[in-house]
């Protein structure tokens, strides 16, 4: 196992004030006491990854600039031992439909 629950970061990556706050709320209501870092922009997502080690990390497809699934390659190379989970909007059906 990589962390104790007490020592997990997530980092959530997403633009969309409203459903930051939404994913942060639910996410805390599962583990309390882990800490939720958000990031609005691929941009500054991609420079938190090399501050800490993440268990981690919530992603948005659709992003200002770099779209998630662009930076997706990049955070598996700067931080591999995180779970990412990609988040995606109801008009995103391909995308959320897609095999890997």
């Amino acid at each position: 196992m990589r962390t104790e629950p007490e020592d997990e970061h997530i980092l959530l990556i997403e633009d969309d004030p409203d459903d930051a706050e939404l994913t942060s709320v639910a996410l805390q209501k599962t583990n309390a006491q882990s800490s939720i870092t958000i990031a609005q922009t691929a941009e500054k997502g991609l420079a938190l990854l090399v501050q800490q080690g993440w268990t981690m990390i919530f992603l948005d497809h659709k992003l200002p600039g770099k779209s998630g699934l662009e930076i997706l390659p990049e955070i598996r190379i700067r931080d591999p031992e995180a779970g990412i989970v990609m988040l995606t909007g109801p008009k995103d059906t391909e995308i959320a439909a897609a095999d890997p």
